[in-house]
């Protein structure tokens, strides 16, 4: 069994470790993807901008998974502290350099996007095809993520709002036929019952001195 302080450690460390995988993914195979796809590009018949792209983005992602060798260790150092209620002056570097990695990473996408309007340039080459991967998969990513943003905190609550709802109004239906007609609730009918209770005693008391005074038949 887990002691208290191997478990904070792990979960210190979960964090940055998801966090550095991600990171992984998504420049990596970019970097390896450009670097084989160029080896088979025809530069006579692929100039201008897509193939500057190519030849730019096989080392910007390449440098961009490098950086984790840096990131990783501090953010690592970084959780740790908080797990330990310290505060550490390198979470403002953490932060300005993860800044600067998500400026740089969107400044590769502008670019692809810009090569991939050029694509004229380069015709019936890989190099396109992967642009159009490159360009089409960070906002198909991004679609995804507002996607699952707008279900979890807009049509998720308004799903459970009105099943509870329909829930609370089946109780109060379910209660309403449950009560019999007529319940003693009601003063006006509790009152027509003891009236015709007392009829009926009457009714039955003239019955009974009627026939006590009929004369018997010998």
């Amino acid at each position: 069994m887990l002691q208290p302080n191997q478990e904070n450690e792990i979960n210190s460390s979960s964090n940055p470790i998801s966090n550095g995988i991600t990171h992984a993914i998504l420049t990596l195979p970019w970097s390896v993807a450009y670097i084989v796809v160029l080896r088979h590009t025809n530069t006579h018949i692929c100039t201008g901008i897509p193939l500057q792209f190519g030849l730019f983005a096989r080392w910007a992602y390449l440098a961009a998974f490098c950086s984790l060798f840096f990131t990783a260790p501090l953010d690592f150092f970084i959780s740790k502290a908080k797990k330990g209620g310290k505060e550490t002056p390198l979470e403002n570097v953490n932060l300005l350099f993860k800044s600067l990695h998500g400026m740089f990473t969107i400044g590769i996408w502008v670019y692809a996007c810009v090569a991939l309007s050029k694509r004229d340039d380069c015709p019936e080459q890989e190099l396109t095809r992967l642009l159009w991967g490159n360009v089409l998969f960070p906002a198909a990513m991004m679609g995804c993520v507002f996607g699952l943003w707008f279900c979890l905190f807009c049509i998720y609550p308004m799903i459970t709002g009105t099943a509870s709802k329909f829930r609370y109004n089946s109780k109060g239906d379910d209660n309403t036929q449950q009560k019999p007609w007529g319940a003693e609730t009601n003063p006006d009918l509790k009152s027509i019952r003891i009236d015709l209770a007392k009829k009926q005693k009457e009714i039955q008391s003239q019955i009974t001195s009627t026939e006590t005074h009929l004369p018997q038949i010998a």
